[in-house]
C-alpha cells in the first residue's frame, strides 16, 4: 500500500495598487494636483500605474466632478474645458 500526503495552500490575490504622475501643466504630489487654469478639454492631466506588474483590470472614474475627466488607456484627460475651481474625482482599479 502506498499513500500520498498534500499541502494544497491557496494564496490570496494581490493587493491592486494605484498611484498616480501629473503631466504638464499639473503638477503635485499624493491626491492634491493643481495647474494654472482654464485648462482645455482634451489635456492629459496623469497617468495612472496600477500594481501589480501584469494587471488587466479596470480603473473607474467616481465623484462629484467625474464627468469632468476621462480615461485613455491609463491616462486621465479633460472631458471638456475646465475653468479655475476644485474638482474632486476618485479613480477605482479593480482586478
Amino acid at each position: 500500500m502506498s499513500t500520498l500526503s498534500l499541502v494544497i495552500t491557496i494564496n490570496s490575490a494581490p493587493s491592486t495598487g494605484i498611484t498616480f504622475t501629473p503631466a504638464a501643466p499639473f503638477a503635485g504630489s499624493g491626491t492634491a494636483f493643481s495647474a494654472t487654469g482654464p485648462i482645455a478639454s482634451g489635456v492629459t492631466v496623469g497617468s495612472f500605474a496600477v500594481a501589480p506588474a501584469g494587471w488587466q483590470g479596470a480603473i473607474a472614474l467616481s465623484g462629484a466632478q467625474a464627468a469632468s475627466f476621462t480615461l485613455s488607456g491609463l491616462n486621465l484627460v479633460t472631458a471638456a474645458a475646465l475653468n479655475p475651481g476644485t474638482f474632486n474625482v476618485t479613480a477605482t482599479a479593480t482586478p
